[in-house]
């Protein structure tokens, strides 16, 4: 449900698809105090870059993972962001997807939508 109602704040573009989310969660998230994963694939342009990330989209393989922890609202995690970059995907996406509190930002904008559902 979250991600159909991120998606849709996004836009009405019937012709873009979302990408699989895979949710990573438990041992998993590995560091900054169990908040964020190990990914050696961290920015597509900068190959094997090792980072700690709390999301990630991978374009090639139209792909958002997505750190979970157990009780976490969905507002709260990198979802939005990771499905805007997805989104956008054609266009300059670091650029749109930069969730500054602005409430003009599509990210703040979803995670506000979800935070009034109480996701």
């Amino acid at each position: 449900m979250a991600e159909e109602v991120i998606w849709h704040v996004f836009g009405d573009d019937s012709t873009k698809t979302a990408p699989i989310v895979d949710w990573v969660e438990g041992r998993k998230l590995d560091c900054a105090n169990g908040r964020a994963f190990w990914t050696v694939y961290a920015v597509e342009a900068y190959s094997n870059t090792k980072a700690c990330v709390a999301g990630l989209y991978v374009k090639s393989a139209h792909l958002a993972l997505v750190a979970w922890r157990a009780g976490q609202a969905m507002s709260e995690t990198a979802l939005a962001h990771e499905l805007c970059h997805a989104y956008f995907r054609d266009t300059a996406s670091h650029e749109i997807c930069r969730d500054d509190g602005s409430h003009d930002d599509p990210v703040t904008r979803a995670n506000e939508q979800l935070r009034k559902m109480g996701l």
